[in-house]
C-alpha cells in the first residue's frame, strides 16, 4: 500500500538454512574470513523478492483497485505505548460502506467511544453521536485524493490504505524482502501467507485465495524498541444493497454543535497513549 497503507504491510521472508558443509581449516592462502555484518549487508545489496509472492500482491493490489461499490468489516488491535519500554493493546472494530470515488460512510467504536466519518465528494465530517459534537472540512472531489489531503493535516482516517487501494508499484516500494509463508485459514478462508520487510515497518499479510483481498494484516514498527503492532482482520462484502447516494452526506441532528476539525480529533484522541504501529 502506499506509505500509509501497505507503506504499512511489511513482509519478511522466512529464512532457508542451508545444510552445514564439512568444517575445514582454512589454508594460509586464503583470504580473512569476513565478519556477519560484512556478509549480510553483501546478500542484501539487491532484494529478495520471491515471485510467488509477488503474484499474490499484484493480484490483491489489482482486486483492491477493482472495488467501486463495497462494505467492509474490520476488527483492529493496536499497541499504544504508556511509558518508554511498555504497551498496552487497545481493540476496536470499524464498519465501512464505500463508493469510489467519492463516497464514505464509516463508523468506529472503541474503549474510548464511537465516533463516524462522512464523506459526499465535497466535504468530510467527522460526528461524535455521545458528545453530540461534529467538525466538517472541505475535500477534494476523490477518496483518494481526501485522503491524502487529511494525511497532509495529520487527520489520521482508520485503514486509510485499503480505501484508496494501492498500486503494485506502491505496494512494493521501498521493500527489502518479500516472501511466501504458506497457506493458511483466516476466518474459514483459505488465504496465501505473505510477508515483507522494509526499512521502518515489517508487515505480513493473508489474501483470500478465492477473492484476492487481503483478510488479515500485521504491521510492526522496528523504529520503536517495544516493536509495536497494529493487527486488523477484514471481512469484505462486494455486493452490498443498493442505498442512496445521500447517505455518504452529514445531517447534523437539531442538538448536535459544530465544532473545529482539529479540536474535534484533539478530543477524540484526548488522555489516549501513544500509538504504535499503524493505522
Amino acid at each position: 500500500m502506499n506509505a500509509g497503507m501497505l507503506a504499512s504491510l511489511s513482509v519478511i521472508t522466512a529464512a532457508t538454512v542451508a545444510a552445514a558443509a564439512p568444517q575445514q581449516r582454512p589454508s594460509s592462502n586464503e583470504p580473512p574470513s569476513r565478519s556477519r555484518t560484512e556478509r549480510e549487508a553483501e546478500g542484501r545489496s539487491a532484494p529478495r523478492r520471491d515471485p510467488k509472492a509477488v503474484a499474490v500482491l499484484d493480484r490483491m493490489s489489482r482486486s483492491l483497485q477493482g472495488l467501486t461499490r463495497y462494505e467492509l468489516d474490520a476488527r483492529t488491535s493496536t499497541d499504544l505505548l504508556v511509558d518508554e519500554d511498555m504497551k498496552v493493546q487497545r481493540n476496536a472494530t470499524a464498519q465501512f460502506d464505500v463508493k469510489r470515488p467519492d463516497g464514505l460512510r464509516a463508523t468506529v467504536s472503541s474503549d474510548r467511544g464511537t465516533y463516524q466519518l462522512f464523506y459526499d465528494g465535497r466535504r468530510l465530517t467527522v460526528y461524535d453521536p455521545a458528545r453530540k459534537f461534529y467538525a466538517t472540512m472541505a475535500a477534494p472531489r476523490t477518496l483518494r485524493e481526501t485522503v491524502a489531503a487529511a494525511d497532509a493535516k495529520e487527520i489520521e482516517l482508520p485503514l486509510a490504505d485499503f480505501l484508496v487501494a494501492a498500486t503494485g508499484e506502491e505496494l512494493l516500494a521501498d521493500v527489502t524482502d518479500v516472501g511466501y509463508l504458506g497457506p493458511s485459514r483466516v476466518g474459514g478462508a483459505v488465504t496465501d501467507h505473505i510477508a515483507v520487510r522494509q526499512p521502518d515497518v515489517d508487515w505480513q499479510v493473508w489474501v483470500d485465495r478465492q477473492t484476492g483481498l487481503p483478510r488479515k494484516y500485521v504491521i510492526t514498527t522496528k523504529t520503536d524498541p517495544t516493536a509495536p503492532q497494529f493487527i486488523a482482520e477484514l471481512d469484505w462484502n462486494t455486493s452490498p444493497p443498493r442505498q442512496s447516494d445521500a447517505q455518504f452526506g452529514f445531517r447534523p441532528p437539531p442538538d448536535a454543535r459544530q465544532i473545529p476539525f482539529a479540536t474535534a480529533m484533539e478530543q477524540r484522541d484526548a488522555n489516549q497513549p501513544r500509538r504504535g504501529g499503524a493505522r
